[in-house]
């Protein structure tokens, strides 16, 4: 008789490659976040919507360890998120009038 292999394994599987993959991402960002010009913000963003998605889907049903590792993740954007939007770089409007 042939076993079956539950599906949430080779979610928790891939969900750990995926956050495996993603560490030397945020050590390059924490090392270089005052000039996160490489990262784009939309990527950052909708790849942030899309763990929460996948964190959800994990989590019913019952893939609990990669649901974790997806909120890891998520912290992770959010971090990046923050990092790009408090160092970002105030454009020259041209008008620079000092008095």
């Amino acid at each position: 008789m042939i076993r079956m292999i539950p599906v949430t394994i080779f979610l928790d599987i891939g969900n750990a490659v995926f956050f495996l993959a993603n560490l030397p991402q945020l050590v390059t960002a924490f090392r270089n976040r005052k000039n996160l010009a490489g990262l784009s913000s939309n990527y950052l963003f909708w790849l942030f919507v899309g763990t929460i998605f996948f964190a959800i889907g994990n989590y019913s049903v019952g893939a609990f360890v990669a649901s974790l590792l997806c909120v890891v993740s998520l912290f992770f954007y959010a971090i990046q998120l923050f990092w790009k939007f408090r160092y970002r770089k105030k454009k020259d409007t041209g008008l620079n009038i000092h008095l």
